[in-house]
Protein backbone atom coordinates (compact mmCIF):
# COMPACT_ATOMS: atom_id res chain seq x y z
CA UNK A 1 0.00 0.00 0.00
CA UNK A 2 1.53 3.45 -1.35
CA UNK A 3 1.67 6.11 1.48
CA UNK A 4 2.52 9.96 0.62
CA UNK A 5 2.41 13.20 1.96
CA UNK A 6 1.03 16.22 0.48
CA UNK A 7 1.40 18.97 2.78
CA UNK A 8 -0.20 18.18 5.90
CA UNK A 9 -2.64 15.73 4.24
CA UNK A 10 -1.55 12.02 3.50
CA UNK A 11 -1.94 10.20 0.12
CA UNK A 12 -3.00 6.75 0.84
CA UNK A 13 -5.57 4.11 -0.81
CA UNK A 14 -6.75 6.76 -3.52
CA UNK A 15 -7.81 8.80 -0.77
CA UNK A 16 -6.83 12.63 0.92
CA UNK A 17 -6.84 12.16 4.95
CA UNK A 18 -6.49 14.59 7.13
CA UNK A 19 -4.50 14.63 10.69
CA UNK A 20 -6.52 12.66 13.64
CA UNK A 21 -5.18 14.69 15.81
CA UNK A 22 -1.49 16.68 15.94
CA UNK A 23 1.06 17.38 18.73
CA UNK A 24 2.30 21.20 19.55
CA UNK A 25 4.59 22.45 21.37
CA UNK A 26 2.49 23.33 24.38
CA UNK A 27 1.32 19.76 24.47
CA UNK A 28 5.06 18.76 24.72
CA UNK A 29 6.60 21.02 27.46
CA UNK A 30 6.38 18.62 30.06
CA UNK A 31 8.90 15.82 28.14
CA UNK A 32 11.28 18.84 26.58
CA UNK A 33 15.39 18.84 27.42
CA UNK A 34 14.72 22.74 28.02
CA UNK A 35 11.03 23.52 28.42
CA UNK A 36 11.06 27.11 27.99
CA UNK A 37 11.59 25.94 24.10
CA UNK A 38 8.27 25.42 23.89
CA UNK A 39 7.29 29.03 25.05
CA UNK A 40 7.84 31.14 22.07
CA UNK A 41 5.64 29.03 19.41
CA UNK A 42 3.55 26.92 21.98
CA UNK A 43 0.51 26.69 19.27
CA UNK A 44 3.39 25.05 16.25
CA UNK A 45 2.28 21.91 15.63
CA UNK A 46 5.84 19.46 16.39
CA UNK A 47 3.90 16.60 14.21
CA UNK A 48 0.83 14.96 13.11
CA UNK A 49 -1.02 11.84 13.83
CA UNK A 50 -3.54 9.86 11.51
CA UNK A 51 -5.31 7.02 12.79
CA UNK A 52 -7.09 3.99 11.95
CA UNK A 53 -5.74 4.00 7.69
CA UNK A 54 -7.63 1.33 6.02
CA UNK A 55 -9.09 0.20 2.74
CA UNK A 56 -12.47 -0.89 2.63
CA UNK A 57 -11.93 -4.02 1.40
CA UNK A 58 -9.47 -4.87 4.43
CA UNK A 59 -11.47 -3.46 7.01
CA UNK A 60 -13.02 -6.80 8.53
CA UNK A 61 -9.20 -7.65 8.77
CA UNK A 62 -8.00 -5.44 11.04
CA UNK A 63 -11.86 -5.79 12.88
CA UNK A 64 -10.88 -9.41 13.68
CA UNK A 65 -7.54 -8.73 14.56
CA UNK A 66 -8.62 -5.89 17.05
CA UNK A 67 -5.90 -3.88 15.31
CA UNK A 68 -5.44 -0.46 13.67
CA UNK A 69 -2.60 1.48 11.13
CA UNK A 70 -1.23 4.48 11.90
CA UNK A 71 0.79 6.94 10.25
CA UNK A 72 2.58 10.05 12.25
CA UNK A 73 4.53 12.77 10.49
CA UNK A 74 7.64 14.46 12.26
CA UNK A 75 8.80 17.89 10.23
CA UNK A 76 12.21 18.56 10.96
CA UNK A 77 11.56 21.02 13.46
CA UNK A 78 14.00 21.26 16.22
CA UNK A 79 12.74 22.01 19.68
CA UNK A 80 15.65 24.35 21.07
CA UNK A 81 18.92 21.55 21.21
CA UNK A 82 16.57 19.03 20.84
CA UNK A 83 15.75 17.07 17.33
CA UNK A 84 11.73 16.72 17.28
CA UNK A 85 10.62 13.72 18.84
CA UNK A 86 6.80 12.00 19.72
CA UNK A 87 6.39 12.58 23.35
CA UNK A 88 6.71 9.11 24.20
CA UNK A 89 4.34 6.61 25.63
CA UNK A 90 3.96 3.12 27.00
CA UNK A 91 1.36 0.22 26.57
CA UNK A 92 -1.70 -0.76 28.56
CA UNK A 93 -1.25 -4.02 29.86
CA UNK A 94 -2.55 -7.61 27.84
CA UNK A 95 -2.43 -9.58 31.55
CA UNK A 96 -0.70 -8.22 34.78
CA UNK A 97 2.95 -7.02 34.06
CA UNK A 98 2.74 -8.25 30.45
CA UNK A 99 2.13 -5.10 28.64
CA UNK A 100 1.43 -5.03 24.35
CA UNK A 101 3.45 -4.48 21.60
CA UNK A 102 4.12 -2.69 18.46
CA UNK A 103 5.52 -2.35 15.04
CA UNK A 104 6.78 0.48 13.24
CA UNK A 105 7.65 0.87 9.76
CA UNK A 106 9.60 4.26 7.99
CA UNK A 107 7.88 5.04 4.74
CA UNK A 108 10.36 8.43 4.48
CA UNK A 109 12.98 9.94 6.20
CA UNK A 110 14.81 8.34 9.12
CA UNK A 111 14.34 7.39 12.23
CA UNK A 112 15.88 6.97 15.94
CA UNK A 113 13.64 4.69 17.92
CA UNK A 114 14.34 5.33 21.52
CA UNK A 115 12.95 2.27 23.68
CA UNK A 116 13.20 1.79 27.56
CA UNK A 117 12.07 -0.90 29.69
CA UNK A 118 9.64 -0.77 32.13
CA UNK A 119 12.45 -1.76 34.98
CA UNK A 120 15.09 0.47 33.16
CA UNK A 121 17.37 -2.27 32.40
CA UNK A 122 17.46 -1.60 29.09
CA UNK A 123 17.85 1.72 27.20
CA UNK A 124 17.99 0.55 23.02
CA UNK A 125 18.39 3.31 20.72
CA UNK A 126 17.33 1.60 17.08
CA UNK A 127 18.41 3.67 14.00
CA UNK A 128 15.88 3.06 10.91
CA UNK A 129 15.71 4.18 7.44
CA UNK A 130 12.70 4.31 4.69
CA UNK A 131 11.76 0.46 4.54
CA UNK A 132 12.84 -0.50 8.18
CA UNK A 133 10.56 -2.04 10.17
CA UNK A 134 10.96 -1.95 14.35
CA UNK A 135 9.01 -4.16 16.88
CA UNK A 136 8.78 -2.97 20.01
CA UNK A 137 8.38 -5.29 22.60
CA UNK A 138 6.35 -5.92 25.08
CA UNK A 139 7.15 -4.12 28.74
CA UNK A 140 8.64 -1.43 26.55
CA UNK A 141 8.11 2.31 26.46
CA UNK A 142 9.09 4.35 23.42
CA UNK A 143 9.65 7.99 21.64
CA UNK A 144 10.15 8.70 18.15
CA UNK A 145 12.67 10.83 16.83
CA UNK A 146 13.20 12.18 13.82
CA UNK A 147 17.25 12.63 13.59
CA UNK A 148 17.19 14.80 10.58
CA UNK A 149 17.68 18.57 10.07
CA UNK A 150 15.98 19.18 6.79
CA UNK A 151 13.80 15.88 6.03
CA UNK A 152 10.52 15.00 7.09
CA UNK A 153 9.96 11.28 9.22
CA UNK A 154 7.10 10.16 7.43
CA UNK A 155 5.91 6.64 9.48
CA UNK A 156 3.63 3.83 9.95
CA UNK A 157 2.78 1.68 12.83
CA UNK A 158 0.51 -1.13 13.28
CA UNK A 159 -1.12 -1.30 16.96
CA UNK A 160 -3.61 -2.68 19.42
CA UNK A 161 -6.73 -0.39 19.93
CA UNK A 162 -6.07 0.48 23.66
CA UNK A 163 -5.13 4.08 24.63
CA UNK A 164 -1.52 5.04 25.04
CA UNK A 165 0.10 5.95 28.69
CA UNK A 166 2.00 9.19 28.40
CA UNK A 167 1.76 9.53 32.65
CA UNK A 168 5.46 7.87 32.74
CA UNK A 169 7.44 10.39 30.09
CA UNK A 170 5.71 13.24 31.42
CA UNK A 171 6.63 13.17 35.16
CA UNK A 172 9.96 11.85 34.48
CA UNK A 173 10.45 14.46 31.79
CA UNK A 174 10.94 12.55 28.73
CA UNK A 175 12.87 9.38 28.41
CA UNK A 176 16.20 8.45 29.66
CA UNK A 177 18.20 9.76 26.91
CA UNK A 178 17.62 13.23 25.05
CA UNK A 179 19.28 13.27 21.43
CA UNK A 180 20.74 16.92 20.60
CA UNK A 181 21.07 18.41 16.85
CA UNK A 182 24.83 18.74 17.37
CA UNK A 183 24.26 14.42 17.34
CA UNK A 184 24.67 13.90 21.13
CA UNK A 185 22.88 11.77 23.45
CA UNK A 186 22.82 12.95 26.76
CA UNK A 187 21.25 11.38 30.15
CA UNK A 188 18.15 12.55 31.53
CA UNK A 189 18.60 13.29 34.98
CA UNK A 190 15.17 12.86 36.34
CA UNK A 191 15.98 8.95 35.59
CA UNK A 192 19.23 9.73 38.70
CA UNK A 193 22.50 6.90 37.60
CA UNK A 194 23.08 7.14 33.88
CA UNK A 195 21.73 4.30 32.37
CA UNK A 196 23.59 2.50 29.53
CA UNK A 197 22.33 2.89 26.13
CA UNK A 198 22.69 -0.21 23.34
CA UNK A 199 22.85 1.03 19.64
CA UNK A 200 21.16 -1.01 16.90
CA UNK A 201 20.64 -0.91 13.36
CA UNK A 202 16.85 -1.76 12.45
CA UNK A 203 16.26 -4.04 9.67
CA UNK A 204 13.16 -5.18 7.58
CA UNK A 205 11.14 -7.73 9.63
CA UNK A 206 8.14 -8.59 6.62
CA UNK A 207 9.18 -9.21 2.33
CA UNK A 208 6.73 -6.19 2.04
CA UNK A 209 5.37 -3.19 3.58
CA UNK A 210 4.01 -3.04 6.78
CA UNK A 211 0.28 -2.42 5.60
CA UNK A 212 0.50 -5.39 2.86
CA UNK A 213 2.37 -7.57 5.20
CA UNK A 214 -0.67 -7.70 7.69
CA UNK A 215 -3.63 -7.62 5.14
CA UNK A 216 -2.18 -10.75 3.19
CA UNK A 217 -0.72 -12.82 5.98
CA UNK A 218 -2.27 -11.74 9.19
CA UNK A 219 -1.33 -14.34 11.69
CA UNK A 220 2.29 -13.29 11.60
CA UNK A 221 1.13 -10.25 13.36
CA UNK A 222 -0.61 -12.45 16.24
CA UNK A 223 1.86 -11.27 18.65
CA UNK A 224 0.28 -8.00 18.46
CA UNK A 225 -2.65 -9.32 20.13
CA UNK A 226 -1.12 -11.74 22.31
CA UNK A 227 2.19 -10.93 23.54
CA UNK A 228 3.10 -14.16 24.86
CA UNK A 229 3.75 -15.00 21.12
CA UNK A 230 6.16 -12.14 21.10
CA UNK A 231 10.16 -13.39 19.94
Amino acid sequence: MSVSLDGNVVLFGGRRIMPTSVRRLADMRAVLMEPPAADAEPSRIQYYMYRALVRDADGGIFRSAGLRYDVTVLPPLPIGKEFNKTVGHCHADFSPGLSFAEVYEVISGEAHYLLQSRDLSQCVLVRAKAGDQVAVPPNFGHVTINPSPTETLVMANVVGTFQSDYSLYERMKGAAYYETTDGRLLPNPEYGEKKHLRLENAKRLYETPLYDAFVSQPQRFAFLRDPTLFK
